[in-house]
């Protein structure tokens, strides 16, 4: 019996040893565990009035063990999410959080996490408060001055003012959607835009649109004096010799043969070709905006008008329909290898070669509005060049799906092809561009 209890007292202080040893190691390994709280992150600007919702993000290198996100109004509070993790935890967790838009008092967002550092005690816990705005106020607009009439195939110009302690995004849009860049002008909160109508938009309407960072909109509809413009309609007959001269040189690899080479020529060419001006149209910078001016437009010497604006022509062969087409230019003809020039100040933003266009040249000259030069047997220019008028960006020639030696002179505003005609003419000028800008200088700097 003696040797048996020594045996089990010798045991019984093995087992103690063994539970000190585990016990200190314990005790160092939480002595070595993480002190740091887990660190939120609350994306978005918070409003109680639209609908919002906000990111909650929480991270700690422990992981986090629990998530737990409040909504309160001073005087009550409602638990928006909340979940208890077990397992392997994850070092990072992302909520979508939907703001509650009823409320008594002052809202504020709560977020508390706890890591899982302590193992099956407590980890480190962290509150973060973010109060929430309540903004319950559209943005003010007033249209400062504007060109008081609008055809279809033109353009107009208004400058106006919108302001909002939290002004978000200013534009302006069309009923079919169209939307025109709003650019900041002459001063803080003041801004201007070239609005434009197709040839076949005979309903154009258009508003300015603004919207603050807590969703509050204002549309105001900008009045003009409509009228519809009617423009020539015409039968051109498609002939063999046609389709294998210019449409065969211009169709380039396209291995479609008779009417099919034509078709694409006149459809899906048109159309790519018309794509590549809308996208030099697009590429226009600011350099002209603060001290805009424009002066008439008067691209070749000694001329004389060869085909108009928005032309709609039916194409036929042998007595049948084939295919249709707006002509998106004015047409001038000129003496051979006349020189071509730039009337306005303005950036490059195309010079080669185009499709239907052939050698085309577009010039951005600031809010949108960009001249276009087409079937050029040379180009004097190039792309990001800045041009003052006068000078000389190339000659004209027959390059392109043209018939004969012309310049094709087009002006795009802001995505539509608009009537040139207009920007030749200096008293639509000084009645839509100069005297708009004169009147809001006069307004805004008194």
């Amino acid at each position: 019996m003696g040797s048996i209890g020594g045996l089990i007292k010798i045991i019984l202080a093995v087992i103690g040893v063994i539970g000190t040893v585990a016990t200190t190691a314990f005790v160092v390994k939480m002595d070595l565990q993480d002190k740091e709280q887990p660190s939120i992150e609350i994306k978005s600007e918070l409003y109680a009035n639209v609908d919002n919702k906000a990111v909650v993000t929480a991270k700690d290198a422990s992981g986090i063990k629990e998530l737990k996100v409040k909504f309160s109004d001073g005087l009550n509070e409602t638990i928006l999410f909340e979940k208890v993790y077990d397992g392997e935890l994850e070092k990072e967790l992302s909520v979508n959080i939907e703001i509650p838009q009823k409320f008594d008092g002052k809202p504020m967002l709560i977020v508390e996490a706890l890591d899982g550092s302590g193992g099956i005690f407590s980890g480190n816990r962290v509150r973060v408060e973010k109060e929430i705005s309540v903004d319950l106020e559209a943005p003010e607009i007033k249209v400062i001055s504007q060109s008081f009439r609008i055809y279809n195939g033109t353009s107009a110009f208004v400058i106006f003012k919108a302001t909002d302690p939290n002004l978000d995004t200013v534009e302006v849009v069309s009923n079919k959607g169209k939307r025109f860049k709003a650019t900041p002008f002459i001063q803080k909160d003041y801004f201007a835009a070239f609005v434009s109508s197709a040839p076949w938009d005979t309903d154009f309407r258009a508003s300015i649109i603004a919207k603050d960072t807590a969703g509050n909109t204002n549309r105001y509809n900008i009045e003009f004096d409509k009228k519809v413009q009617e423009f020539k309609k015409t039968k051109f007959n498609v002939t063999d010799p046609l389709i294998n001269g210019v449409i065969t040189r211009v169709a380039g690899d396209f291995t479609g043969k008779g009417l099919d080479k034509f078709i694409y020529v006149n459809e899906e060419l048109r159309d790519e070709s018309n794509k590549e001006v809308f996208k030099a149209n697009a590429r226009w910078k600011n350099a002209f905006v603060e001290d805009f001016d424009l002066a008439v437009f008067d691209p070749v010497s000694i001329t004389k008008k060869s085909d108009n604006f928005a032309v709609e022509s039916t194409f036929v062969y042998k007595g049948k329909e084939i295919s249709r087409g707006w002509h998106l230019g004015t047409d001038f003809s000129a003496n051979k290898n006349a020189e071509v020039y730039v009337s306005n100040p303005g950036v490059v933003s195309f010079a080669g070669e185009n499709g239907i266009y052939g050698n085309m040249v577009v010039i951005n000259h600031g809010f949108g509005i960009s001249s276009m030069y087409a079937h050029l047997s040379q180009i004097n220019v190039r792309e990001g060049q800045i041009v003052r008028g006068g000078e000389v960006l190339g000659n004209i020639g027959q390059t392109g799906f043209a018939l004969g030696e012309h310049l094709h002179f087009a002006m795009v505003v802001n995505g539509v092809f608009v009537k040139p005609e207009d920007f030749t003419n200096g008293v639509w000028i000084e009645e839509n561009i100069k005297d708009v800008i004169a009147a809001a200088k006069r307004q805004i700097l008194k």
